[in-house]
């Protein structure tokens, strides 16, 4: 969705503050649909999840403000503890079937359950990012390709067989969660999400060393069908005994359980405490806001009845370690009002018109457990250019996708083009597509140019992004043969792409449309260009399907029709 920061509110309260992708906040029809489901999400009691305390727009950019939550996630924890003692682990599972009673309270399904969104504070287990993810799927660009909402290794299996998702699919989630921190490692094993997701269509799960009092009620949770698992509120009523008033019992489980004694100090280590008291509303001032880029989630498949390889636990994920950001304080005039001025790749200052700001002190992972440095005070330089801003490149030509329509491959001839989803001059989007059971065909051209932010120029910037592009075509799953190029703009890079669109004209009829070909990405200056080229045809006896596969583009063809689009977009900007 976006990058999320460490933040201290007007009251002097540490607070995260989640900025969303410019790409989704370019698209009005989102911007409602967020704001909406943020005031859904203000609504959920605050026992067992980060509370929502404000949102809104600042530059046209929507954020979210919620609790900080100090302590690592379950991931996190599991990776370097191993699995949780029964005590702990029971007052987990009441947690969050806690904060899922009160998730879907509110009319919300969170989707995106997963070890790094539970965090383990000194209160007790704590569910964030609930709700945001319905308002991401929600996004026009996002129902036009049918992207699935959620994680590898943590998505139910009718989130991919069929395209729906509803509070079931949250409840498959807590049985898998569960049972990872009962066993430290995945019930379905490892593998990509389409091993993953076959298993879990099967009832392949492994509950080996889960304790036995908790196997009924997880086994009922990982059911492949939704009408079959049991709701939150059962959950909850089945671990703690009280189906008068589960809730309290749920406190009190937790409250008993989640000791020092049971638990690493880790856990229980909390921040000076901040000043208490309701933070108050914020009206943001018009500003210039760009958010960091933020890599879309990879193209994913859905389960296929072929040949499920055995399971073999996946290795643990590396703890994140987020890196404290330099801010710089002065009062301003007139209102009172204390405004932050934020160097670095620190980003946005939410003001709060004469009650102060919502300043952004570090840049942090998801889930991951927060930094206890203090924010290190430097000499504001508010405005200035990083170094090479004079030669930076400030704006893409409108008529960019024009001339690239000229330029198509032969194969993407006649394809209808897509309604873009950035149109600005920092950002444009050419994109054309066709999806049927014969053939498919997917072309897109994103062209981004990097600005600068406090002491770091867009170049730097965009060398940072394209370090990210390296990683991302460096993984397995979706890519092979990543090489750097040379003689084309100052950096460039390549791989061949095998990958599924998920897509179908209703959530009964969802197909996966697999296709192969090149992706390439170019630096020039401060703009970074992305071409996405695959395509492929499909033979009759796959048509019927819903995964479709067949003969994709041969990748040194695709590659130099990819670089050749590109070097058409470097032309644009010379």
């Amino acid at each position: 969705m976006g990058a999320v920061y460490r933040g201290v509110g007007p009251d002097g309260r540490p607070v995260a503050v989640k900025v969303v992708r410019r790409e989704l906040a370019t698209d009005p029809g989102f911007r409602a649909r967020f704001a909406d489901e943020v005031s859904n999400a203000r609504r959920v009691a605050s026992f067992c999840t980060a509370r929502v305390l404000d949102h809104g727009e600042a530059g046209g950019v929507p954020y979210m403000v919620t609790e900080y939550i100090e302590g690592p996630s379950l991931g996190d924890y599991v990776s370097e503890h191993g699995p949780l003692p029964l005590e702990p682990l029971k007052a987990l599972a009441a947690g969050i079937a806690t904060a899922l009673v009160a998730i879907h309270g509110a009319r919300l399904v969170h989707r995106d359950l997963k070890p790094s969104n539970v965090l383990l504070s000194s209160t007790g287990p704590r569910v964030i990012d609930f709700g945001v993810a319905r308002a991401v799927d929600s996004s026009s660009h996002h129902t036009q390709t049918g992207f699935i909402v959620g994680s590898p290794g943590w998505i139910a299996p009718e989130q991919v067989y069929e395209g729906t998702v509803g509070t079931a699919a949250d409840v498959f989630t807590w049985g898998s969660l569960i049972a990872f921190a009962a066993t430290g490692r995945h019930p379905y094993g490892g593998g990509n999400l389409m091993v993953l997701a076959a298993r879990a269509h099967q009832g392949a799960h492994d509950l080996t060393g889960v304790p036995d009092e908790l196997v009924p009620l997880i086994t009922r949770a990982l059911d492949p069908d939704p009408a079959r698992r049991p709701a939150a509120e059962d959950l909850l009523v089945a671990l703690v005994g009280d189906d008068g008033d589960p809730q309290t019992g749920a406190r009190r489980l937790v409250t008993s359980a989640w000791t020092p004694s049971a638990l690493p100090p880790a856990v229980f280590h909390q921040p000076p405490p901040g000043p208490s008291g309701p933070p108050g509303p914020i009206t943001p001032p018009p500003m210039h806001v760009t958010p960091p880029p933020f890599p879309a989630p990879a193209p994913m498949a859905p389960p296929m009845a072929a040949h499920v390889p055995p399971m073999t636990p996946p290795p643990p994920a590396p703890p994140v370690t987020p890196q404290p950001m330099p801010v710089h304080h002065r009062p301003s005039s007139g209102s009172g009002a204390a405004i932050a001025f934020l160097t670095v790749s620190v980003l946005i200052v939410l003001a709060v018109l004469g009650f102060g700001a919502y300043v952004l002190t570090s840049d942090l992972s998801e889930g991951s457990g927060e930094p206890d440095t203090p924010p290190v005070t430097v000499p504001s330089r508010s405005g200035s250019p990083g170094q090479g801003a004079a030669n930076e490149i400030t704006g893409v030509p409108a008529t960019l996708c024009r001339t690239l329509a000229k330029a198509l491959p032969a194969k993407a001839r006649g394809v209808p083009q897509q309604k873009s989803r950035s149109d600005s001059p920092d950002m444009r989007f050419c994109a054309w597509q066709t999806l049927t059971t014969t053939r498919a065909v997917n072309l897109s051209i994103d062209v981004q140019v990097m600005e600068a932010i406090g002491d770091e120029s867009g170049v730097q910037r965009a060398r940072d992004d394209m370090r990210t592009n390296w990683e991302n075509i460096n993984d397995p799953e979706f890519h092979r043969s990543a090489q750097r190029l040379t003689g084309l703009g100052d950096e460039a890079i390549a791989a061949q792409q095998i990958s599924p669109i998920i897509a179908g004209p209703s959530e009964d009829n969802v197909r996966n449309y697999w296709m192969g070909g090149a992706n390439v990405y170019v630096r020039h200056r401060n703009v970074i260009i992305e071409v996405t080229w695959v395509a492929a045809d499909y033979p009759a006896s796959v048509r019927g399907s819903r995964v479709l596969q067949g003969r994709n583009l041969a990748y040194a063809p695709a590659k130099n029709e990819a670089i050749r689009l590109a070097r058409t977009v470097l032309n644009e900007l010379r």
